[in-house]
């Protein structure tokens, strides 16, 4: 029996949109973030 493994990584953001400021999200990065912070 094969199987499958999925990994859903929902709502990972990868950096900011153009009206970011609009909505207290500037400089939001959570994958670049994460990576900073594991030393990677």
């Amino acid at each position: 029996m094969k199987r499958v493994i999925l990994i859903v990584l929902d709502s990972v953001g990868i950096g900011e949109l153009p009206d970011a400021a609009l909505y207290g999200d500037e400089g939001s990065n959570t994958v670049g973030n994460i990576s900073k912070a594991v030393g990677g």
